[in-house]
């Protein structure tokens, strides 16, 4: 096949004008913004989603898409005249639930057209969910300002502002005594927001049993929660009243034995709500002397310039006694803080004989002063390392408690 034709071919895959079908499942035609995330499917009848996206002469365009579900993502993008100037795949071809990722600088102004499809487009035969994140890198004012970070992402009907990000590799182990097929918690995340914000929560992992992702504001099972902290006027009873200011999801494995692996949390806030936040991870555990648990934690964009109190509470009567360090990479310092009330906590507001109880029938945790936690009060938004471990040996379970806000905007 000569070059030309071979380009004919290339650009008649790509460019392939959608066909409105009886059919729900139909390939999308759908504007997108910058900063925005966006989560859909591919299938072997919607094969291929455009992305419409309004474009300034200058803007350096970056554009990614994580696949899972067995696909195998590709992407192209049309300038303002329908002609294809860049693609994922000139330098790398991504693997099965792996990240197609292309960037270009506009040479032209108006509307381009961002094509999420798969590897062999038409002929291809991987389907799949795609989380597609697109940026404009000449926003980016200062370095603090990660390009790939998510400022707003869309989940369900909501477009929600991202608070706050962090991950961890579930590695709990199941009991032997679990019916396959039965439904095994192992964690919870609850928040309750302040001053106005309305929480969601987005839990990202390839191995959820209902979906790979899934957002939920449900204020199922909150009734009852008891919240008692310093940055609360008083001690606060969730009712029915609180449904706007709680979510609650639960991470969840069947029975099967598979791990979950890497997990991702993101908070976020309703329609652009603003305010404080207090959100609980429950179900985390030290288990001997080796054992370390480290979350990898990143503030919002749009909250990088406030303080994130994280605090880790043992379990009443266990003998874990944590210790929380925070790892600064650009300094090469690492931040420790170890027993609340101490000199190497003395930036932390003191929570001792501040209580949690997640639901009417949920475990009591109360912070005393061998509890730990840490401060994100770096200007610079990074990903940051966090590592909690026991003391002396110490083991046993516990809880993390995350302080922030979200400012207006």
């Amino acid at each position: 096949m000569n070059r030309h034709l071979h380009l004919l071919v290339i650009l008649t895959l790509f460019i392939i004008i959608p066909v409105i079908s009886a059919q729900d499942d139909q390939p999308l035609v759908t504007p997108i913004s910058y900063g925005m995330t966006i989560n859909e499917t591919i299938t072997d009848i919607a094969f291929f989603d455009w992305w419409q996206l309004d474009v300034s002469l200058g803007d350096k365009i970056v554009v990614s898409m994580d696949a899972e579900d067995g696909l195998q993502p590709l992407l192209g993008l049309l300038d303002s005249t329908g002609e294809l100037v860049a693609r994922s795949d000139l330098q790398t071809v991504a693997e099965i639930n792996g990240t197609a990722f292309l960037q270009y600088d506009a040479l032209t102004e108006g509307q381009h057209t961002i094509i999420a499809t798969r590897e062999g487009r038409d002929l291809g035969t991987t389907t799949g969910s795609y989380v597609l994140s697109v940026n404009n890198r000449i926003e980016t004012e200062t370095p603090r300002v990660d390009p790939f970070m998510e400022t707003e992402f869309r989940c369900d009907e909501w477009v929600l502002t991202n608070a706050l990000t962090f991950r961890f590799n579930e590695n709990v182990e199941l009991p032997e005594e679990i019916i396959p097929g039965q439904v095994t918690e192992f964690y919870r995340f609850f928040v309750y927001g302040l001053d106005g914000f309305e929480p969601v929560i987005r839990l990202q992992s390839a191995l959820l049993v209902d979906r790979p992702l899934d957002c939920t504001d449900s204020a199922l099972a909150t009734e009852g929660t008891q919240l008692s902290f310093p940055i609360l006027d008083d001690q606060i009873t969730v009712t029915e009243a609180d449904a706007d200011a709680v979510s609650l999801v639960t991470l969840t494995n069947s029975g099967e034995g598979e791990p979950l692996g890497e997990v991702a949390v993101t908070l976020g806030a309703k329609e652009g709500t603003s305010g404080r936040f207090i959100l609980i991870m429950e179900g985390l555990a030290i288990s001997d002397r080796n054992d370390t648990d480290e979350i990898i934690v990143r503030r919002g964009p749009f909250a990088d310039e406030n303080d994130l109190d994280i605090y880790a509470i043992g379990y009443p009567n266990s003998r874990l006694d944590p210790i929380v360090s925070l790892y600064d990479p650009e300094t090469d310092i690492e931040k420790l803080c170890d027993d609340i009330g101490t000199d190497s906590c003395s930036d932390l507001i003191d929570i001792v004989e501040s209580t949690v109880v997640i639901g009417e029938d949920g475990a009591s945790y109360s912070a005393d002063r061998f509890d730990s936690a840490v401060r994100f009060d770096n200007e610079a938004n990074i990903r940051q390392s966090m590592i909690v471990k026991g003391r002396a040996s110490t083991s046993g379970n516990y809880l993390l408690v995350f302080v922030g806000e979200l400012p207006a905007r």
